[in-house]
C-alpha cells in the first residue's frame, strides 16, 4: 500500500474515533447485560486554563513570583494613580511629582526617635485652632507624640483644644492686629505675635472639654516658652518645677520643662522681664503641630519676619512640614487680572524667602475655600475665584511647593451656599467661614488626603522581602478563593 494511503487511513481512523468521542453518551449506553463506555474527546484535547498551568509549570519559582509581584503592584499603582488623577481631595504637586513629600514621610516614621515639627500658617480659617486640631490628631494617633503644639502668652478667648486663665495681661502685638508696642527689626517670632513681660505673672492652661480623656492633645510633657531677654533674666516654673534656660540658641532663647508624667493642667509661674513669643506644649517625641491662624492676613507677612528667629525656628525644632493656608482674604479684591498678578508676585517673595529659611520642610499650599457674594439677588460663587485657584496653583508649583485645592473639595462652583444650609450647617451665614462641625470636615479631608500619600510612599518603598510576602499572601487568597 502507498504511503498517502496508510496516512489518508489514520488520519480517518483518528476522525471517526473522533466522532466517537464527541457523540457517544458520557454515561455510556447499556446493550442486553453489557455495559458500554466511550472516552470524551476533552481528555485528550488539553483545557485553555491546562495550557496556561503549563505555561505556569515551566517557569522557574523565581520567575513565577516575580511576574506575580509585578502584576500585583501594577494593580495597586493603578489604584493609587486613579486617586491621584481624579479626586477633588487630592494633593496636586509640581509636576505630578508624587515623591516631593518623602522627606517629611521619612521624618514621620522616625518620630518617635527625632521629634518632629509641623507649622499650619492661616487666616481665619484656622482661629479656634480649627482645621489644624483635626489634623494634629490624625498625626498624633498614627505617629505618636502629645499636646497642643506652640500657642501664644496670651490667649485671649478658648480654642477647641485648650482653655487659659492667667494672673494679668501683658501687652502684646501681632503683626496681623493690635499692636501694644513697636516691635523692632521684625522680631514676631515665628507665629507673629509677641507678648511683652514686665512683672511677674502666672497662667494655666487646661484642655477644652472637645477634648475626650483618650486624646493625644490634652496632655503635654515637656513646656518650652521662646523669649528674647530685654531688661531682666527670666525664670520659669511649671507645677513647681524649675525651667532649664538654654543660652545657647539665638535668637531664639528657651527656657524649658520637662515633668515628670504626662499632665493635662499646667500652672506656669514666670518672673524676670522680655519678650514672649509663645509657648509650646509637646510630648517628649512624636509629632507636634503649631496653629499659627493671622486673622485678616493674606499671606504675606512672612519678609517683614525677622529671617534669624524664623530659621532658628524652622531647623532647630525640626520643622518638616509648613502649611500656607491663604487667598480668601485677598480674594473679593482681585477681579482682575492685574492684581491678581501682583497678589501672586508678593506670595512668590514669601514662598522664596520661607523655602530658603527652611531648606529641609516640605512645603504645602491650601487654597481658599468656595466663597459667595451676592449676584443677581442670590449668592454664589465669586465669579473670579477660579482664576484666584488657578494663580495660586502655578505659583505655588512654580517654587516646588504642592497645592490642595480646597474650592474643589467641598464641591466647587456654588458648593459654600450647600455647606451654609446644610443640616446641621457646615458654613456660617457670612458665606466664608467654616462652623467648627465644617472646619471638622476639612481638617478630616486634608488628614486623609495625605495620609493616601503616605501610604504610597510607604508602598513604593517595601521591601523585596514584603513584596514577596504580599505576593504569597495574594496568591494564597486566590487559590482559597478558587477553592471555594
Amino acid at each position: 500500500m502507498k504511503s498517502y494511503k496508510v496516512v489518508i487511513f489514520i488520519f480517518s481512523v483518528i476522525a471517526m474515533l473522533a466522532v466517537l468521542c464527541a457523540f457517544f453518551p458520557e454515561e455510556g449506553v447499556n446493550v442486553g447485560k453489557a455495559h458500554l463506555g466511550f472516552c470524551q474527546i476533552d481528555e485528550f484535547l488539553p483545557k485553555l486554563g491546562e495550557a496556561k498551568d503549563t505555561l505556569e509549570s515551566s517557569e522557574t519559582p523565581e520567575e513565577l513570583l516575580a511576574r506575580r509581584i509585578v502584576e500585583l503592584r501594577n494593580a495597586e499603582e493603578s489604584q493609587y494613580l486613579d486617586y491621584f488623577t481624579n479626586s477633588d481631595a487630592r494633593i496636586e504637586f509640581p509636576d505630578n511629582d508624587f515623591t516631593l513629600f518623602d522627606p517629611f514621610f521619612a521624618a514621620l516614621d522616625s518620630a518617635m526617635v527625632h521629634p518632629v515639627r509641623v507649622v499650619h500658617y492661616g487666616d481665619s480659617q484656622l482661629e479656634e485652632d480649627r482645621i489644624s486640631n483635626n489634623l494634629r490628631a490624625a498625626l498624633q494617633e498614627r505617629f505618636g507624640g502629645n499636646g497642643i503644639g506652640m500657642v501664644p502668652l496670651i490667649q485671649n478667648y478658648p480654642t477647641l483644644t485648650s482653655k487659659q486663665t492667667r494672673s494679668s495681661s501683658p501687652r502684646r502685638a501681632l503683626i496681623y492686629g493690635t499692636r501694644d508696642f513697636s516691635v523692632q527689626q521684625g522680631r514676631w517670632g515665628a507665629i507673629g505675635q509677641v507678648a511683652r513681660v514686665e512683672t511677674p505673672m502666672s497662667f494655666t492652661y487646661y484642655p477644652a472639654k472637645k477634648l475626650d480623656t483618650t486624646s493625644t492633645q490634652r496632655y503635654y510633657q515637656k513646656v518650652t516658652l521662646l523669649t528674647d531677654t530685654l531688661r531682666a533674666p527670666m525664670t520659669m516654673k511649671v507645677n513647681g518645677v524649675e525651667g532649664v534656660c538654654d543660652t545657647l540658641h539665638q535668637p531664639l532663647r528657651r527656657i524649658s520643662v520637662e515633668l515628670p508624667a504626662l499632665s493635662e493642667a499646667l500652672t506656669v509661674n514666670l518672673s524676670g522681664a522680655g519678650d514672649v513669643f509663645g509657648v509650646m506644649y509637646d510630648g517628649l517625641a512624636g509629632v507636634s503641630l503649631d496653629n499659627a491662624a493671622m486673622r485678616g492676613n493674606s499671606g504675606t507677612s512672612f519678609t517683614q519676619m525677622n529671617a534669624g528667629q524664623l530659621a532658628d525656628y524652622f531647623n532647630n525644632f525640626n520643622v518638616k512640614l509648613i502649611i500656607l493656608q491663604y487667598g480668601g482674604n485677598a480674594t473679593p479684591y482681585l477681579q482682575g487680572a492685574k492684581s491678581r498678578e501682583t497678589y501672586a508676585a508678593k506670595l512668590e517673595k514669601q514662598m522664596a524667602l520661607l523655602k530658603s529659611l527652611a531648606p529641609d520642610a516640605c512645603f504645602l499650599f491650601i487654597g481658599p475655600s468656595d466663597m459667595s457674594t451676592n449676584v443677581n439677588g442670590s449668592m454664589q460663587t465669586y465669579p473670579h475665584l477660579p482664576a484666584v485657584i488657578d494663580i495660586l496653583r502655578s505659583t505655588s508649583h512654580k517654587y516646588g511647593i504642592a497645592y490642595w485645592n480646597l474650592y474643589q473639595v467641598m464641591g466647587g462652583h456654588n458648593s459654600m451656599a450647600k455647606w451654609v444650609h446644610s443640616t446641621p450647617p457646615l458654613a456660617g451665614r457670612d458665606y466664608i467661614h467654616f462652623t467648627h462641625r465644617g472646619a471638622d470636615r476639612v481638617g478630616d479631608f486634608l488628614s486623609e488626603s495625605l495620609m493616601l500619600y503616605y501610604d504610597y510612599y510607604k508602598w513604593r518603598n517595601k521591601s523585596l522581602e514584603e513584596q514577596v510576602l504580599d505576593a504569597l499572601g495574594n496568591r494564597s487568597t486566590t487559590n482559597t478563593s478558587t477553592a471555594e
